[in-house]
């Protein structure tokens, strides 16, 4: 007995949001931006601090901004996010970098204006 022919269906394609290759995307834009309390290390001479090591104290609402406090005297720095990078073992631990002050990682309203404009 011969098997009855079936239609030929079209494949459906896959929705633009379920991709590979996008999640993989957001997973690197996610892993690029840096945690809260974490040491970054700035890589632009925007304002002659390059290559000084800070602590993220904040971020901004929308995610493009990093508030630091810089290690070597506390000073409240507001960078964009592709003006830092995260800090390695090496730098951390560099004698030039020590954190030389006693000021904590709270933001006060002055400094939450100054990150979201």
């Amino acid at each position: 007995m011969p098997r009855k022919q079936t239609k030929k269906r079209s494949v459906k394609a896959r929705s633009p949001v379920m991709t590979r290759s996008r999640t993989r995307k957001a997973a690197a834009a996610a892993a690029a931006k840096p945690r809260k309390r974490g040491f970054v290390t700035i890589i632009t001479n925007r304002s002659g601090d390059k290559g000084q090591v800070g602590q993220v104290a904040g971020l901004s609402g929308d995610g493009k901004r990093v508030g630091l406090v810089l290690n070597y005297n506390g000073m409240f720095v507001v960078k964009g996010v592709e003006e830092v990078r995260k800090s390695t073992d090496a730098e951390k631990n560099n004698p030039r970098n020590k954190k030389t002050h006693s000021k904590e990682l709270t933001l006060d309203s002055y400094n939450k204006r100054l990150l979201n404009p």
